[in-house]
């Protein structure tokens, strides 16, 4: 399904199973990059909520922050019904290089290799004709990331928590397709040392977890 709020086209799937949701992100996102006045993608799943200044938040950051930006993304809360559990920690904005910004989403302690809470420019994703590999599951998100933010010059942090990830309904950012995603997105970071070095310990890491778990 795909609706606008406040100038950003925003894709949303019926499910929250990788599966499932990335063919409908592509189905809808190749529909809306046809139309030349959508200018922002965003995209969502069922378990994401957002707080009813989100998208606002994300179109002042992206069209009207005075300086020029190719991504913005807010903060978010990770909850477990109604528990939060997780906050994101930035207090202020600041604007963050394209290398910056690699390195974040592979950091596993404040987590950004997802896209709900970002909002990209449609005619980048349109000249780089992205979309979502469908055989690495969840990490899809963070290759796509990691594709388009390596064509973004500056990135702006807002730290707004507007939207609600529930982890009740949802899995955490990792699955059984962990490595096989991590292997194919390091790839792309050739001439990016310090994201691909980040990207290398989470690789052992679930590499291990995997060794671990073949043991017992």
């Amino acid at each position: 399904m795909t609706g606008k709020m406040n100038n950003i086209t925003v894709i949303t799937a019926e499910s929250n199973n990788p599966a499932e949701y990335l063919p409908q992100w592509n189905a809808e996102l190749s529909k809306a990059l046809k139309d030349r006045e959508c200018k922002y993608i965003s995209f969502k799943k069922p378990a994401i909520k957002e707080k009813n200044t989100a998208y606002d938040r994300l179109h002042y950051g992206i069209n009207d922050y005075p300086y020029q930006v190719e991504m913005a993304l807010a903060g978010y809360e990770i909850a477990y019904g109604e528990d939060t559990v997780f906050k994101t920690p930035e207090k202020t904005k600041r604007v963050l290089s394209s290398d910056d910004m690699l390195c974040r989403i592979f950091y596993m302690e404040n987590e950004q290799g997802f896209v709900f809470n970002k909002v990209m420019k449609s005619d980048i994703i349109r000249r780089l004709r992205l979309k979502f590999r469908t055989d690495i599951g969840i990490g899809a998100e963070r290759l796509f990331l990691t594709e388009y933010i390596k064509h973004c010059d500056s990135i702006l942090m807002l730290p707004e928590r507007v939207f609600v990830w529930d982890m009740e309904d949802d899995a955490p950012g990792y699955d059984d397709l962990t490595v096989k995603a991590l292997s194919v997105t390091r790839k792309k970071l050739l001439f990016k040392p310090d994201a691909r070095w980040i990207l290398d310990m989470d690789l052992n890491y679930f590499k291990n977890e995997e060794y671990d778990t073949e043991d017992e």
